[in-house]
């Protein structure tokens, strides 16, 4: 009976060294643990994926023949602007939107004179690009259609 015993237990033995080799699992012989090999793959996953919040990005384009002072872009819950964009220029800003309202500009010409443009509706969580175009004849707001609410 103890050859027995002891024949089993080395044919067990043998048994659990290949499947550690092969990366099984055996059971009763050691705590179940995560690969290395699996937690990279897991975090791999996570990296390409990635967690982003929805933001919306705005280009703000000057196509007037004269430069623009002072700019200002409000929006739900907080502002955003620049100084003196030149002529053909653009000036990028990305946001999140927290809570709901509209849109405005403001903005101040080379010659000191003061404008003002009511913008789109914009939710919270919109997301996508807004182009603002400042032209002589106006100003043009391309909201795409997961931006803006009407």
């Amino acid at each position: 009976m103890p050859f027995a015993f002891n024949s089993s237990r080395k044919i067990l033995n043998s048994q659990k060294i290949k499947a550690t080799r092969l990366g099984c699992r055996t059971i009763g012989w050691e705590k179940d643990r995560v690969k290395p090999l699996t937690l990279n793959v897991i975090l791999m996953l996570f990296a390409i994926t990635g967690c982003r919040s929805p933001y919306v990005a705005t280009t703000v384009s000057n196509r007037t023949a004269q430069p623009i002072e002072l700019i200002e872009v409000d929006y739900p819950s907080a502002s955003f602007g620049t100084e003196n964009l030149a002529p053909g220029a653009d000036f990028h800003y990305r946001f999140k939107v927290i809570g709901s309202g509209n849109m405005k500009l403001l903005y101040t010409d080379s010659a000191h004179h003061d404008h003002k443009s009511d913008g789109p509706f914009l939710k919270e969580g919109a997301q996508g690009p807004l182009t603002i175009v400042i032209s002589g004849a106006g100003v043009t707001w391309q909201p795409a259609p997961t931006v803006s609410v009407k």
